[in-house]
């Protein structure tokens, strides 16, 4: 594997070729009044219908996400993922509620290049962003599945 530092910067790189640079604070606020609306529909009560979550997803969210994400992303993050899993080359791995799938991208193209990695998120339009961003990088190793998670269409091991 690749020296820390160095894959620091390639993440960086990832970060804006995906989702572009770090919002401004005045961007961030008005993202954030967004979010907290958005989530009110969704999160207002638990077992909210299935398709009211993916409309607001789809219609709203998808539409900002990737400034969250680009805020918000932190190689501590793919750091901790390295220390405590035990992922090769060739592993196979499924990211559930994956959304624009920038990690997991990432790991395709930088720790699993023999492997697959499988995404699954219920919106359509995360998704459909989310394919986009790894033709543009042409990682052909990830699998984007819009499906709710609480029907996953994979098998047990």
């Amino acid at each position: 594997m690749a020296d820390i530092n160095d894959l620091a910067e390639r993440f960086e790189k990832h970060l804006i070729e995906t989702v572009g640079k770090r919002p401004t604070k005045i961007e961030m606020e008005k993202i954030d009044k967004q979010i907290r609306l958005s989530f009110d529909k969704i999160y207002d009560k638990p077992d909210k219908n299935p398709k009211i979550v993916k409309e607001v997803y789809d219609k709203e969210l998808s539409n900002i996400w990737g400034r969250i994400v680009a805020n918000e992303a932190s190689f501590s993050e793919f750091e901790l993922f390295m220390k405590y899993s035990n992922v090769n080359r060739n592993s196979n791995l499924v990211s559930i509620c994956s959304g624009l799938a920038v990690f997991e991208l990432f790991i395709a193209k930088e720790i699993v290049s023999g492997g697959i990695i499988s995404c699954i998120d219920i919106s359509k339009e995360m998704s459909k962003k989310a394919k986009d961003y790894s033709r543009k990088l042409n990682i052909k190793n990830i699998d984007i599945i819009v499906n709710d998670v609480k029907n996953l269409p994979i098998k047990d091991n």
